[in-house]
């Protein structure tokens, strides 16, 4: 059953389903009215699913414990469960559906920008193999029978293709190598001490340090709106389980507020946020618009974020192009010149 659920609701789909019942709820239908009219718009599998929801509903079950049930994805639990805070559930809905449509388009972009560099260069690489496997060892097999030495420039090639071939192996080792390491100690570690690790990796930690950022701002900037304190807010954080980050790092500020830091310094000094934060933070406090400045601090971050994913792709898709022109170059060079050479020998 857990299985059929979860390929029930694509992302697109939960984002469209949560847009829709958004516009209801905020046009003045209650939850369960909103769940029946968009019931009507959704796939045979997806309504029965959605009239046990209401009926989970009609017994008292809190609606982002529903959607847990339905298997949605754990940033949309987390967004309508600090709903339940600040009690504004068609605000929640809307940053949950938005939130999913950013991330699926970031995703369909990635995947339609790399599809065919990504398939050119698994097929060069497997021509690569063959080659170095099947072609050179019969040119070697020839010279030597001829008596006949390769010209530098061939040795030179022949020596690429060995060395690509120990590239390639030992690509292979390491990657067998890391997932084992991830899934006998990394996943056992806590999230914050897994973040520490990747801050090795700049690339992939950088983009995790903007999306925590993104996360923890609107959240916190919901709460403090519906009147909460930081420190209220922070034990909501703390109180929920679906995103790890919030729950720990929360549970760690909550102790340094005890010992009378402020959040300001806090997030200054810690390398789990972006380096503007904690300036954000101070002017908030100043003005008495804490809230207002983190939301708009979340909505520039998720720009940001588009941005900078676009310009990844833009760089990466050509340099992909150009090496695997490179290593077609090297395979017709690896073919035709010996052959020259064994030509001009007869």
């Amino acid at each position: 059953m857990k299985k059929r659920t979860f390929k029930a609701w694509s992302k697109k789909e939960q984002a469209e389903f949560l847009s829709k019942l958004a516009q209801l709820i905020q046009a003045g239908y209650t939850l369960i009215e909103a769940l029946t009219m968009v019931n009507i718009q959704l796939t045979k599998k997806q309504q029965q699913l959605i009239t046990k929801g209401m009926q989970w509903l009609i017994e008292g079950e809190p609606f982002y414990l529903v959607l847990e049930r339905l298997h949605f994805q754990r940033e949309v639990i987390a967004i309508l469960c600090f709903s339940e805070k600040h009690g504004s559930l068609s605000r929640a809905l809307e940053q949950s559906s938005r939130f999913l449509e950013k991330k699926q388009q970031q995703i369909d972009t990635f995947k339609r920008m790399l599809r065919y560099p990504a398939f050119l260069m698994f097929t060069v690489v497997i021509v690569l193999i063959l080659v170095q496997k099947m072609i050179i060892p019969q040119f070697s097999l020839l010279y030597s029978s001829m008596d006949t030495r390769a010209s530098w420039l061939i040795q030179g090639m022949f020596a690429l293709f060995q060395f690509l071939h120990f590239v390639l192996l030992g690509t292979g080792i390491l990657c067998i190598g890391l997932t084992g390491y991830y899934v006998v100690f990394f996943q056992k570690k806590s999230t914050l001490e897994k973040l520490k690790m990747m801050s090795r990796l700049p690339f992939i930690y950088k983009g995790m340090q903007q999306m925590h950022t993104y996360l923890f701002s609107l959240q916190l900037s919901g709460l403090l709106q519906a009147g909460l304190s930081i420190y209220e807010s922070l034990q909501a954080f703390k109180q929920q389980s679906y995103l790890p980050f919030l729950q720990e790092i929360s549970e760690q500020m909550i102790q340094d507020l005890r010992k009378g830091e402020s959040m300001e310094n806090q997030v200054g000094q810690s390398p789990f946020f972006e380096k503007h934060f904690a300036a954000v933070i101070k002017h908030g406090e100043a003005s008495g618009m804490l809230a207002r400045e983190m939301y708009t601090y979340s909505q520039f971050l998720l720009e940001n974020a588009e941005l900078k994913i676009e310009k990844w792709i833009s760089w990466l898709q050509p340099m992909i192009y150009g090496l695997t022109a490179f290593l077609i170059l090297i395979v017709y060079l690896s073919i035709l010149l010996p052959m020259y050479q064994l030509m001009e020998q007869v």
